[in-house]
């Protein structure tokens, strides 16, 4: 009953003259937010590179919005990659496909952004979003989704990733609810304060580095153990853990 209000009422929405006001409210809005990721993303980055640490004189940033790769799977040779030695960041990338059902095309294109640089930003956000998740070892359950958005929360500053920080975790269980505040929480915000801008990263050009080792350079913490997503996670976290 709810749900056919609700969809009644939505359809009286769009019959009515509000309808263009919420069509020029959330283009206003998608791209309030999105001027305000780049500015973020340049001052982070300027920010970053005046240390001109090793990794960044590679100038991967510059490069990546240069050619401006896309990751789908016309671009990905996803058969190389499970060819890889276990352990890489490639096979790791493939297992967490496999294992959690997705695929290099479930991200939607950006819509409603007419500067083409900035588009593209999004965009890269968008798809490197399940290589985020495989570097810091973290399933697409509600557990690893919310310490995702955290660890993005810290790094892009966007408001929809703190928001489903903030939010997310109300719809977690007691039990799970617990695990979050103890183990979850702390290390997301860990690894989104202390690790270096994942945005710079060329994932393209990572596949055959060990993951641990890619981790590593970015400065990001292990994931916990309850958080492996593959059985290299899960062996190298016990060996740790010992």
């Amino acid at each position: 009953m709810g749900s056919t209000r609700l969809a009644q009422g939505f359809c009286h929405v769009c019959r009515s003259k509000l309808f263009p006001l919420f069509i020029v409210f959330h283009r206003v809005f998608v791209r309030t937010f999105t001027f305000s990721f780049r500015i973020h993303c340049h001052i982070r980055r300027d920010h970053r590179e005046s240390g001109a640490p090793a990794y960044e004189k590679e100038n991967a940033g510059r490069s990546r919005r240069k050619e401006r790769p896309l990751i789908n799977s016309s671009t990905l040779d996803c058969d190389k990659l499970r060819s890889l030695p276990v352990g890489s960041f490639g096979a790791a990338y493939m297992n967490f496909l496999t294992a959690n059902g997705v695929s290099p095309d479930t991200r939607k294109r950006v819509h409603f952004v007419d500067d083409e640089e900035l588009a593209y930003v999004m965009q890269r956000y968008r798809e490197v979003h399940d290589l985020i998740h495989t570097l810091l070892g973290m399933k697409t359950n509600l557990l690893g989704e919310v310490a995702v958005k955290w660890v993005e929360a810290l790094q892009f500053g966007l408001p929809m990733c703190i928001t489903a920080g903030i939010f997310g975790p109300v719809r977690l269980k007691p039990k799970h609810r617990q695990l979050y505040l103890s183990t979850y929480l702390p290390w997301a915000l860990q690894a989104g304060h202390n690790s270096r801008f994942l945005l710079n990263i060329y994932f393209e050009n990572r596949w055959e580095q060990p993951i641990q080792e890619l981790r590593r350079e970015f400065l990001l913490p292990d994931p916990p153990l309850a958080a492996a997503t593959n059985s290299y996670d899960r062996r190298l976290l016990e060996t740790n853990a010992g």
